[in-house]
């Protein structure tokens, strides 16, 4: 479930998609930087951030990109994408959803 290549020469992944489970995830975005400053707060806010939002509804799939998956010592943000499962979000949610 893991496929994530080394870093290239410009200390960025290559061009692709890949696969992982959140603890490969974070042994290589965030273990493997142990002079990092801000990737553990990074990471940990972004977990309970997917934590509270699956209280809400079913994620299908999170994609994340930007400089917190590059060499980057200290990224300062991590962008994401989530793929969300339509059927899960209903009126009663859905408010919930958008704050």
């Amino acid at each position: 479930m893991c496929n994530i290549p080394p870093f290239k020469e410009d200390e960025r992944l290559p061009n692709g998609c890949y696969e992982s489970s959140v603890s490969y995830f974070r042994k290589r975005f965030v273990m493997e930087f142990p002079l990092s400053i801000t990737r553990e707060f990074i990471y940990r806010h972004f977990i309970a951030f997917l934590k509270d939002f699956l209280e809400e509804v079913e994620l299908n799939k999170v994609v994340v990109c930007g400089n917190f998956i590059t060499k980057k010592n200290n990224p300062c943000y991590i962008d994401f994408l989530m793929i969300v499962d339509s059927s899960s979000i209903t009126g009663e949610n859905y408010m919930e959803i958008i704050r």
